[in-house]
């Protein structure tokens, strides 16, 4: 156990980083960190916040605390479970590239490390390659989703019912109109595979394809990263000319999912370009490889 938490501890701390990030910012609307911190700081507040006029809540005298407070605050405000979701996750449109530049210097570590000595018995170099990228970008991916996926569980746990929006625009050609408001849960489920593990095993894919090219650690970790910011300035750069063309063009669209209205299917994939481009480089550089 303890050489699995060892060998995973980047993963590990990721995870829960994430997880604290959305649940950070699912809470921030109860404005709980002012409340807090008056709550510490001034004695006339204390006196104020346990009545009718403060949170409404009666609490004996002998089980006031800050700790009781935080959770009265959080399990009496009227969350959405659909806004939650989408407002605690929204950040992650910055976020992605991050991960993808944290998964593709490990690889860059290990390529020029041990990978330089390993043998290839059965399958080949470019098939042991691909393997060892795919794997490696798999775990990521599926810490961001586990992450995504617990946070979900979470606020289906303490939030009401959805707020009745009629759907989301994100494989709305697939769904009928009436899927987001009647199976919500299973909705966002599927659109998290897509935002917290198909958009970031591109994204790693591509920083690793790059490692195979570059010698220079800064250049290939950077590489993602100028890729997904470079055309999402591009498109905001254009929003105004060509408002359809920004849909497309900026990868954040798909990862923020605002209120766009947009094809699915054309969306997802040109954002899989970065991975047709990562097995492209993959087998251009192993064409004439052979161990």
């Amino acid at each position: 156990m303890k050489f699995i938490v060892k060998r995973n501890r980047i993963l590990i701390i990721i995870f829960i980083i994430s997880l604290l990030i959305m649940l950070y910012f699912m809470t921030s609307s109860t404005n709980i960190e002012w409340i807090v911190k008056q709550y510490v700081s001034s004695e006339e507040y204390r006196e104020l916040i346990w009545t009718d006029d403060g949170i409404g809540v009666f609490v004996p005298e002998a089980e006031r605390s800050v700790f009781r407070l935080i959770w009265v605050v959080l399990t009496n405000f009227r969350y959405q479970f659909d806004v939650s979701v989408i407002f605690g996750t929204a950040l992650f449109s910055i976020f992605l590239p991050i991960f993808s530049m944290i998964c593709t210097y490990d690889f860059y570590r290990y390529y020029h490390s041990i990978y330089t000595s390993a043998a290839y018995r059965k399958k080949g170099y470019r098939s042991d390659l691909n393997h060892t990228m795919h794997h490696k970008a798999l775990k990521m991916a599926g810490t961001l989703f586990l992450s995504y996926f617990v946070y979900m569980c979470i606020v289906q746990a303490v939030t009401t019912a959805p707020n009745g929006a009629p759907y989301r625009s994100l494989l709305h050609e697939i769904f009928n109109d009436r899927f987001y408001g009647d199976h919500t849960f299973i909705y966002f489920f599927v659109e998290g595979l897509i935002r917290f593990f198909w958009m970031p095993y591109i994204y790693c894919r591509m920083g690793e394809a790059s490692v195979l090219y570059e010698t220079d650690w800064k250049i290939t970790v950077f590489m993602p990263a100028l890729y997904y910011y470079g055309l999402t300035a591009a498109g905001m750069a254009l929003s105004n000319i060509l408002p359809e063309l920004n849909i497309y063009l900026s990868p954040a669209v798909l990862m923020a999912n605002g209120d766009f209205e947009f094809n699915s299917f054309l969306l997802l994939a040109v954002n899989a370009i970065p991975l047709v481009l990562a097995w492209l480089m993959t087998w251009q550089r192993t064409k004439y490889v052979e161990i």
